[in-house]
This record gives C-alpha cells, structure tokens and sequence, in this order.
C-alpha cells in the first residue's frame, strides 16, 4: 500500500495563526491556532483532497521530497487503503 506522504509548508498567516500548504497537491489548504494544530489538520486536508483527485479520475500527483522547514504529513491509513487503487503518478 503506498503511504501518501507529502511535504507540507506551515507558516504562520498575519493574523496569529498558522496556514498548512502542500506544494505537490494546491487544493489541500489549512490552518489553526499553532502550529501543532494546523499540522495535525493538515493530514485532513491532505486526505480530502487526495480523495477529490481520485473522484474527479485526476491522477494523484507523486510527493517530492521535503525542501528544508518542510514537514512530511501522511493521510491515515484507511483513506491510503481507499487511494490505493488511484496510486500518486508522476503526471502534473
């Protein structure tokens, strides 16, 4: 089963919180309170849209590795088990 781990930007956003941005998937945007929030809403978002690709048959973009400052967020496992069949490519 493929891990669906992305690099993640989080920073913080101007008005006292923090945004969590994925470079390889733009449609998965965030945020929160601190950063630890914002990281752990992150794997939300990226497993939606990851599962927006998979409805719309868009391939899954493939993860690039983590620049510096970036965090790895992996989506859970049940929804990795349900992308499976929708594998990342290296299509853009």
């Amino acid at each position: 089963m493929t891990a669906y781990a992305y690099p993640c930007v989080i920073e913080p956003d101007g008005d006292g919180g923090f945004l969590a941005v994925f470079p390889d998937v733009p449609e998965a945007i965030t945020g929160g309170r601190g950063r630890s929030e914002a990281a752990a809403m992150a794997e939300d978002a990226l497993a939606t849209a990851l599962a927006g690709y998979a409805r719309a048959k868009r391939p899954i973009p493939a993860p690039r590795a983590p620049a510096p400052g970036q965090v790895l967020v992996a989506v859970p496992p049940v929804a990795a088990a349900k992308l499976a069949p929708s594998a990342p490519s290296d299509e853009t």
